[in-house]
Formats: structure tokens, sequence, C-alpha cells
């Protein structure tokens, strides 16, 4: 999942790199890219406090190969992340509950799940594979994962109503 965020993501990080006299932080460009992508989104959220939250989160997940880098805008993160690499790295039930008890992350797993550009992300992973049980194998995977992602979500979340 973190790797389809951030191929998704790659043409906006390059607008950030490149920037020279605007210095827009990475933030915008993430918020560019909801809209692109998940229009409506942010505009549902209740609170401005709701949109940041969604953004730093989103953020974590977009660099997630990045956490141990010195990247300026990656200091402070507003969650461990360990939440966020333990399920892909150190996989264990706790590792999943700690993932999923973040709803932004599970709204993240899930629409990634769901959307057509997840699942042909996920196609296109399988076709790179040779090995001919790897594509039941991460197409029932990442169906279940999303499952559950959207069975943990508050039905009264913003959030929701996204990936019904």
């Amino acid at each position: 999942m973190t790797l389809f965020y951030k191929q998704a993501f790659r043409g906006y990080f390059e607008m950030f790199r490149t920037q020279k006299e605007t210095n827009f932080p990475i933030e915008k460009y993430l918020a560019e890219w909801v809209q692109e992508t998940q229009p409506g989104l942010l505009e549902s959220m209740r609170s401005n406090a709701e949109i940041i939250e969604y953004i730093q989160l989103l953020k974590l997940v977009v660099f997630a190969h990045r956490y141990n880098k010195d990247d300026e805008f990656m200091a402070n993160p507003i969650i461990n992340f360990d939440v966020i690499r333990d399920p892909m790295y150190r996989f264990s039930r706790s590792a999943e509950k700690k993932f999923l008890s973040v709803p932004v992350l599970s709204y993240l797993l899930a629409w990634f799940a769901k959307s057509p550009a997840g699942q042909n992300f996920v196609a296109l992973k399988c076709t790179e594979n040779a090995d001919s049980a790897f594509e039941p194998g991460l197409t029932s995977e990442v169906r279940e994962m999303g499952t559950k992602a959207k069975e943990t979500l508050d039905k009264n979340c913003s959030l929701f109503m996204y990936i019904s």
C-alpha cells in the first residue's frame, strides 16, 4: 500500500523538489493530490484539525520509505513511524491492530483496496511476479485487509462515506 501511495504521489513530489521561488510546503502538494484523486474528501471534513491530521498521516504513508532520512518535511511525525512500517516489515496481529486503530490509516488502506487505481496497482504487481501463487495470495490479502480496514472505521467517521 505504501508503495502505491509513493508512486501515485511521485509527480507532485517532483514538483515539490523542483520548486524554486515558491517554497510551498509538501502538505500543499499532498492536499492537491487528495483533491485530484479523492475529490470532495477534504471539503467534507468537519474541521481544519481533521484536514491537518489527514494530510500529516498521508504524508507518513507516502514517505514511509524515507523514515530514516533527515528530510525537514518529515520532522516531528504525529505518530511513530513503526505504526505504519511494522505491518509491512514485522507483521503481527498487534501491528495490524495498531495500524487499523488509526482511522485515517484504516481509510487509506480501505481506499487503496477498493479504488480502481489500487486494484490496477495490485494487478500490475502480480504480473511482475513469476510465482503463480503470488497473484491469488496478494489479491486475496489486499481484499481481506481492505475489508478489515473498512470494518474498523466508525460509521460516524467522515471518511466512511468515501469507501462505502
